[in-house]
């Protein structure tokens, strides 16, 4: 089983690295897609956070994670749990 890193995620989301960005779309386009581990999902989310000043909002963060997750699945706990956090985060204004 390959995991896909939280900076790869970021990269894919970050326009100030054309190179970095174009690398880390052809690691999550392979033949056999990596696992996305829980804590990555949530890395992500956290992270995107700073990428608010280059255009990435926290929606669009969210958006792109359900997308990956369309062909990379999600290893532990289940998706579920995103999806409490995803709602948590909204109405109540919590973090992760």
């Amino acid at each position: 089983m390959n995991a896909v890193d939280t900076n790869v995620l970021i990269y894919v989301s970050d326009t100030r690295d054309p190179r970095k960005r174009e690398r880390s779309r052809e690691l999550l386009a392979a033949p056999n897609p990596p696992v996305v581990m829980w804590q990555v999902a949530c890395e992500f989310i956290a992270a995107a956070r700073k990428l608010g000043a280059y255009g990435l909002s926290q929606a669009q963060a969210w958006e792109q994670l359900d997308q990956l997750l369309q062909f990379c699945p999600l290893a532990l706990p289940s998706e579920r749990v995103l999806t409490t956090a995803r709602r948590l985060e909204a109405t109540c204004q919590l973090s992760h």
